[in-house]
């Protein structure tokens, strides 16, 4: 029988693992973010369009907690630096 403070080590070392694990993959799929965009919502806005690779507005208001109001403006300046391309009411990444 483990004792109790043998268990919540191994847990610990267990939740560690997971931890680096996940890291290590987020490392190994998601990009450095482009040192131009400098605000949150443009980091966050390009980072889940880079996982998703296409999204609609709705889709990213949805996903980002933002409103699709503060969403144009963030897509328009992605937009204007070659980061993002509209198709339609489609955003695609670039790049990725």
């Amino acid at each position: 029988m483990q004792s109790r403070q043998h268990r919540v080590r191994t847990d610990a070392t267990t939740r560690q693992d997971r931890t680096e694990t996940t890291a290590d993959v987020a490392r190994e799929q998601i990009p450095l973010l482009p040192t131009d965009l400098t605000t949150p919502h443009a980091k966050l806005v390009y980072v889940y369009l880079w996982m998703m690779r296409r999204a609609e507005v709705t889709d990213i208001a949805r996903a980002t907690h933002l409103p699709q109001i503060r969403l144009y403006p963030v897509l328009d300046s992605l937009t204007r630096q070659g980061y993002v391309e509209r198709n339609g009411s489609t955003f695609v990444v670039l790049g990725a």
